[in-house]
């Protein structure tokens, strides 16, 4: 399956923006992936594992990575998770990640 993020036409790699997560002092771990947008194809969109309170975390650290990368590669947004989930050789299970943010997305848009 592939791993690379399309906005706007432009490849993202996920892991270009999980090392940048991670060199932020609150991350424990991340997992990154692109989520469906009608107007850019797709977003990228931030698991993310920290190792404290979290509370306004989430702005603070799409500031993070907005000043380190070019418009298209910023985070679309950040959800906060107890672990990330890996395969026993240690690789993301993306599509994990894929439909937990289907799922919220539909609670959002049922309470609309």
């Amino acid at each position: 399956m592939k791993e690379l993020i399309k906005v706007l036409g432009q490849q993202v790699a996920p892991a270009e923006l999980e090392s940048i997560l991670l060199s932020h002092e609150r991350v424990v771990d991340v997992a990154v992936v692109g989520t469906l947008d009608e107007k850019l194809g797709e977003i990228p969109w931030g698991f993310v594992v920290a190792n404290s309170n979290v509370d306004g975390l989430d702005k603070k650290l799409m500031k993070w990575v907005e000043d380190k990368v070019v418009r298209y590669k910023r985070l679309g947004g950040i959800m906060f998770v107890e672990k990330i989930e890996k395969n026993p050789s240690g690789k993301i299970l993306r599509r994990v990640y894929r439909e937990q943010f289907k799922r919220e997305a539909e609670k959002l848009k049922a309470k609309l």
